[in-house]
């Protein structure tokens, strides 16, 4: 008889991560990364969830309880750290700045002082403006970078982090989403969008000023001049200084009540559908954290043309004239250009929508997130220094 070979011992993987609740981008893609069955394949995965609210209104705003809660987490992972199998890698969902920032450098204390490799997942932009504005900022990044791997989700937005990390520590992996439409679905709703001889143009995100509304909306105002047809629907909570009353009147004052509306805060089924209801999907966003918006990536899995910023990871995601436009930020007209350009051409709104669906499905599944993120850790396990892999306290 044969003799059985023991089963090879995975290297043990902890990840500190944001997790819902709340449910923001980071936490989506957090849970989909500690579910992928690629990550499990390669490793013993091992979970610490970061928790600092309940609500995302919470997690805007700085409490003692979030230092509690911080607390509470720091002697979670010093506990996990002594008494637990050492792991071969941490990973990390990095704060790039503000409270959660600095409760990050606290646990990249404990990750250096038990000597362990350890990766970081960029889900925001921040670094270098912070760095340019504070000096502290500046030291304490190159003390938490110093020992780091980092992924970000975009090429171009190694630029964030380039001051303190080199190109040779740094992996790309784009988003992913894991709730997407069938192919019979999207050839059944590109079907139906044929007929559409009013399209329906779609804002999905927070009705924050840097996000883009009123450009959208300044940009409606020139369409209308221009007796082109359409409908636009505005979905996203209310935040900073747009106010219900404040946005209603500027929609009576552009003349755009009979075609342009909002629908509020949407979630599951209510955001599915606006999706399928909607023609061309519009960002025009200037937000100073944007990083690779997860929205965009839900339009392309309905089948829909993306216009929106050519800022942050966004060039990397929209394929000009292949599966959208870009535009530079806050420029109305370009803005009101590219989307009569869709409105006047339905075969155009379709080639681009399919187009978008095909880009989306080779690159921004979960499935392909999780095997993109599972090389990668795998090859920053494999070039770390032997050092690291065999200090012990």
């Amino acid at each position: 008889m044969d003799d059985v070979k023991p089963t090879p011992r995975l290297p043990r993987l902890l990840v500190i991560a944001q997790l819902p609740p709340p449910l923001h981008g980071a936490a989506v893609v957090s849970s989909m990364a500690i579910s992928s069955p690629h990550l499990h394949a390669a490793f013993t995965v091992d979970v610490i969830p970061v928790r600092m609210a309940e609500n995302l209104e919470q997690l805007r705003h700085f409490s003692l309880k979030k230092i509690m809660r911080s607390l509470l987490l720091y002697v979670t992972v010093a506990r996990r750290l002594i008494t637990h199998l050492r792991p071969s890698l941490i990973y990390l969902t990095l704060t790039p700045r503000g409270f959660g920032f600095f409760r990050d450098v606290g646990l990249v204390m404990w990750f250096r002082a038990f000597r362990i490799p350890h990766a970081f997942h960029m889900h925001g932009r921040g670094v270098k403006l912070q760095s340019t504005r504070s000096i502290l900022y500046r030291a304490l990044y190159r003390f938490v970078f110093a020992e780091a791997r980092v992924i970000v989700m975009s090429e171009r937005l190694y630029a964030d982090v380039a001051r303190f990390v080199s190109r040779e520590r740094t992996y790309v992996v784009p988003n992913g989403i894991a709730d997407y439409p069938s192919n019979q679905e999207i050839g059944n709703l590109l079907s139906d969008r044929q007929q559409n001889s009013v399209p329906t143009l779609l804002f999905l995100s927070s009705m924050l000023l840097s996000k883009g509304p009123l450009v959208f909306l300044e940009a409606l105002q020139l369409l209308a001049s221009r007796n082109l047809p359409f409908n636009a629907v505005f979905a996203g909570s209310w935040r900073g200084s747009i106010t219900p009353d404040y946005f209603n009147a500027r929609v009576m004052a552009a003349g755009l009540s009979n075609c342009v509306r909002h629908v509020g805060l949407v979630h599951s089924d209510n955001k599915r559908q606006l999706f399928r209801d909607a023609d061309i999907f519009v960002l025009p966003t200037d937000y100073e954290n944007e990083a690779f918006p997860l929205v965009v990536l839900e339009a392309y899995a309905y089948g829909l043309p993306a216009v929106t910023s050519n800022v942050a990871g966004l060039p990397d995601i929209v394929l000009e004239d292949q599966t959208g436009f870009l535009i530079p930020p806050n420029d109305t007209r370009q803005l009101a250009d590219k989307l009569q350009r869709l409105i006047l051409d339905p075969a155009l709104r379709i080639r681009l929508g399919k187009e978008a669906r095909q880009h989306f499905e080779a690159r921004y599944t979960s499935d392909e997130f999780g095997r993109n993120l599972s090389s990668s850790l795998q090859l920053i396990l494999s070039n770390v220094p032997t050092t690291l892999h065999n200090t012990s306290l």
